[in-house]
C-alpha cells in the first residue's frame, strides 16, 4: 500500500485561511441583514425615548438592550398571535400584520429607498423583496417553534393567549 503525501504550500494555506475569513464575513453579514429590522427600530425607539441625549457607547449600549426587548417582543407577539389563530380568534391578524412591519418590512424599506427608490425601481424592488424574503424566512411568522434563545418568550405569548382565551 502506497501512501501519498499532499504538502500544502504558503499559497495554498494563505488562500484557505482567505476563503474561511471570506465565509465567516459572509456569515456575519447574513446575520446583519437578518437583525437589522430589530436593530433598526430599537434605533428609532431609542431617538424617540431619548433623543440626542446619549451617544457613542452610550447609545450603541442601549441600542443593543432595546434590539434584544424587541426581538423577545416579536416573538412574544408570535405565540400569541399563533395561538389566537388556532383557536380561530381574528386578534392574530393585526399581530401578524404588526410582527412583520416591525422586524422584516422597516428594513425591506430602508433598502428600497438605499438602492435607489424610484429612481432605479428595478434594482431598488430587487433588493427590497430580497431582504425581505430573507427575514421573513428566518422568522418563519406562519410556523410553530422558535429559537432556543426566543422559546421562554414564544411560549411566554402562548401561555398569555390562553389566560384570554
Amino acid at each position: 500500500m502506497w501512501t501519498k503525501y499532499v504538502f500544502i504550500t504558503e499559497s495554498q494555506s494563505l488562500l484557505n485561511r482567505n476563503i474561511r475569513g471570506l465565509a465567516v464575513a459572509l456569515a456575519l453579514l447574513f446575520f446583519a441583514l437578518i437583525f437589522s429590522g430589530v436593530a433598526l427600530s430599537a434605533f428609532v425607539v431609542e431617538q424617540k425615548l431619548f433623543g440626542q441625549r446619549y451617544t457613542g457607547s452610550k447609545q450603541l449600549l442601549i441600542i443593543a438592550a432595546l434590539s434584544v426587548v424587541i426581538y423577545l417582543v416579536v416573538w412574544l407577539l408570535k405565540g400569541f398571535a399563533l395561538y389566537c389563530r388556532g383557536k380561530g380568534k381574528l386578534i392574530w391578524l393585526p399581530l401578524y400584520l404588526g410582527s412583520v412591519a416591525i422586524v422584516a418590512f422597516l428594513p425591506a424599506w430602508v433598502a428600497y429607498q438605499w438602492a435607489g427608490g424610484a429612481n432605479h425601481p428595478t434594482s431598488s424592488i430587487g433588493a427590497a423583496i430580497a431582504l425581505f424574503g430573507l427575514i421573513y424566512w428566518h422568522f418563519q411568522f406562519h410556523a410553530d417553534g422558535a429559537p432556543m434563545i426566543a422559546r421562554p418568550a414564544y411560549h411566554a405569548g402562548i401561555s398569555l393567549a390562553a389566560l384570554f382565551w
